[in-house]
């Protein structure tokens, strides 16, 4: 009778545990068969019970190759977006912090460089002009601005200061070595220019020699006024005693005036806006935040993306030819970023040099450490952001003897030391 019992409940049992498999998702199943053997005490069947029901867990889950399976929960573990971090043991959070301070280091300094960068691609927004002068300014000068914004997005240094000196109106000296005759007719001539005054200056009415005043004051004139130089000069009476107005094509020279029929008034001026809403629209669109370095790169770099040495074209010598035509010589060039430095309240001043005994002009800055030469003309013998270009952008005295300036006249360098992007601080 124990006999025919324990063989039913073999039976049972056997039948019982391929139910269980075949609903091993059910674990209530399961459970109860282990209590029933546990209650029967048959050995053996509990031990098997118990090695049957460990694959249970995972029989719910896809079969997967066993070496696929130990590489998913090696990536599992070494990173598991759903592990709540608050259940993480004191252990593992005392490990992975060693592990952090060991491993963390301060990053190395962006400069020096160690190698040119990528200038990356800039583009203007868009705008909706209320002027139809600004739209040609715009026309104009926004690929140069847009240049001069990736370099300087690149190349800005913290390193330099964001001290910066205001614009000084006779930082060369050459108001300051007129008469008081010759000042005022200085300022009367800026002023007739200014507004298109046709005028006559002659010395019935002023005295003196207005001639040769006139010619004395013609340098201060065409170097701190080249906007205005631009268009505008003067020429003797027939009589030698006076002075009277000459306008003329800025897209030209003097040689094609208004008087001469070769330009109307009405374009003159309109050549005279230009520049100056090309001038204007160059600072307004400076980036916010630069160090004083970094505005003078800026514009000295949209001087140099802007224009080309061409000695071919009749206004080469003027600033309108550097911004608006796109090609001057190194008067364009200097008078140019000296006219960008006063628009902006940045400091400036020109040198005159011989180098390979040609005459030669460029531009003096300040920092706080000193004055500087700039001469964007031989920048430009450079792609603009590229690290040659910086060969002559903010030098010593000392660099651009050795480099052949040949320095001669005007403000004199006093830095000693201003570190371009691939020079380390001394």
């Amino acid at each position: 009778m124990i006999k025919k019992k324990t063989a039913i409940i073999t039976v049972f049992l056997a039948a019982a545990m391929l139910l269980s498999v075949a609903l091993s998702s059910c674990k209530a199943i399961s459970n109860a068969i282990n209590s029933f053997v546990e209650e029967l005490s048959i050995p053996g069947l509990g031990h098997e019970s118990s090695e049957a029901a460990q694959p249970e867990e995972s029989a719910a889950a896809p079969v997967s190759d066993p070496e696929e399976e130990s590489s998913l929960y090696e990536d599992t573990e070494s990173y598991d977006p759903w592990d709540d971090p608050e259940e993480e043991s004191e252990e593992e959070s005392e490990e992975e912090s060693e592990e952090e301070s060991e491993t963390y280091s301060e990053p190395e300094p962006a400069f020096p460089l160690s190698e040119e960068p990528v200038i990356p691609e800039y583009t203007m927004p868009s705008e909706v002009f209320t002027e139809d002068i600004e739209r040609e300014a715009a026309h104009i000068i926004d690929g140069s601005i847009a240049r001069a914004i990736a370099v300087v997005s690149v190349y800005d240094d913290d390193r330099h200061s964001e001290i910066s000196f205001p614009y000084d109106p006779d930082a060369n000296g050459f108001i300051k070595g007129l008469t008081a005759k010759q000042k005022k007719l200085y300022e009367t001539l800026v002023s007739y220019g200014e507004a298109f005054k046709n005028f006559e200056y002659g010395e019935s009415e002023h005295g003196g020699e207005v001639l040769s005043d006139a010619l004395t004051v013609a340098k201060p004139l065409m170097l701190l006024r080249s906007d205005i130089d631009s268009y505008f000069s003067f020429t003797p009476n027939g009589t030698l005693t006076a002075i009277k107005d000459r306008y003329f094509d800025p897209y030209r020279d003097e040689n094609h005036s208004v008087k001469n029929g070769d330009v109307t008034m009405t374009d003159v001026r309109h050549g005279a806006r230009l520049l100056k809403a090309i001038i204007g629209r160059v600072v307004r669109k400076m980036p916010e935040g630069l160090t004083t370095y970094g505005k003078y790169l800026y514009l000295a770099t949209v001087v140099s993306a802007r224009n080309t040495y061409d000695s071919s074209p009749e206004n080469c010598f003027t600033p309108f030819g550097a911004l608006v035509g796109g090609a001057s010589v190194c008067e364009g060039y200097s008078r140019a970023f000296l006219l960008l430095c006063r628009e902006a309240d940045l400091w400036c001043a020109y040198r005159f040099g011989s180098p390979k005994n040609s005459g030669h002009i460029w531009n003096m800055i300040k920092l706080d450490t000193g004055i500087y030469n700039v001469d964007v003309t031989w920048c430009d013998t450079y792609e603009p952001g590229t690290k040659k270009w910086f060969k002559y952008f903010i030098k010593t005295d000392s660099d651009f003897v050795s480099d052949g300036h040949n320095a001669k006249e005007g403000v004199k360098g006093t830095g000693s030391f201003e570190p371009d992007p691939f020079q380390a601080s001394k």
